[in-house]
């Protein structure tokens, strides 16, 4: 063997974790590619049914602010959810790798798990949707409150939260986790401080697309009550038990995932468990309606 073939060998080994993680990085971003087909004349009907659905006005405001950006607007939106995509992937690796007593394959699968599962592909670049963004944001959050940089953890939480309502519901679990571990009544104290900041930009989000303040607070709670496609409320329990799975299942494995790989727990197989779960509901609603 030649002197440079080996040295070649040993760097490709010393190197192994980050070249699997490129090739799987660069496959999974072409996969995302395929599903951005759309043309002009879809785009209007696209935007014409966001204007009547259940979503918070800052994710209006993020779908009217794209329009600007030199690609078409449902191009943008959905290379925003690419991005929330590799941004969750790349945060769950780093909080699955600060469990230093763990398999060092771990973190990286955890990484795989993420970028290959059909959740952030449906809800991302095929259906032009931001759960991953929020996701993101709210795992940010979480890692810059683990390094004691609370300040800025609140901020990217409350934005996880205003971009996509559901996940407050997280934030309260993580609040009711952490009180058994600290003072109690102080943090639920800052947690209701943090609702009512939440409640006000809500609020604030509807101002500038000609909407009333309390219209904003209440599109900020209309997931829970409403069908986020029709707008209309739930007509039966079943119906209201899938949104809520919907709405709920990604960042719940992702979150819930991360809770059990600190706990040197099998996260990777509880992560896909929930997401096909997830995927299976969507068959559901593709195929049979």
């Amino acid at each position: 063997m030649l002197r440079i073939e080996r040295k070649l060998l040993e760097w490709i080994e010393k190197h192994m974790y980050i070249l699997i993680l490129l090739l799987v990085s660069a496959l999974a971003l072409y996969i995302r590619r395929i599903p951005i087909w759309w043309n002009p004349e879809n785009v209007a009907a696209y935007f014409d049914c966001h204007e009547n659905t259940v979503q918070s006005f800052l994710y209006y405001l993020l779908v009217r602010g794209v329009q600007y950006l030199p690609a078409l607007p449902v191009h943008s939106i959905k290379w925003i959810s690419v991005a929330g995509d590799f941004g969750t992937a790349a945060l769950c690796l780093l909080l699955a790798g600060e469990n230093k007593k763990g398999n060092e394959l771990v973190p990286v699968f955890c990484y795989i798990g993420c970028l290959f599962s059909p959740v952030l592909i449906l809800r991302g670049c095929v259906w032009a949707q931001i759960d991953s963004l929020a996701v993101m944001l709210f795992l940010l959050g979480q890692l810059l409150w683990r390094r004691e940089r609370k300040a800025f953890a609140a901020v990217f939480v409350l934005l996880a939260a205003l971009l996509y309502p559901s996940m407050l519901v997280f934030v309260f679990l993580l609040v009711w986790k952490a009180g058994e571990e600290a003072e109690a009544g102080l943090l639920w104290l800052k947690a209701l401080g943090f609702f009512s900041v939440w409640v006000l930009g809500c609020g604030l989000a509807a101002l500038p697309l000609g909407k009333e303040f309390t219209e904003g607070v209440k599109n900020g709670f209309a997931w829970l009550s409403f069908d986020p496609v029709t707008g209309e409320g739930f007509a039966a329990g079943l119906d209201w038990i899938m949104e809520m799975l919907v709405n709920l299942g990604l960042a719940g494995s992702v979150i819930v995932g991360l809770a059990l790989v600190r706990r040197r727990r099998l996260y990777l197989f509880s992560m896909l468990g929930v997401h096909f779960l997830i995927t299976v509901l969507y068959g559901s609603r593709l195929f049979f309606g």
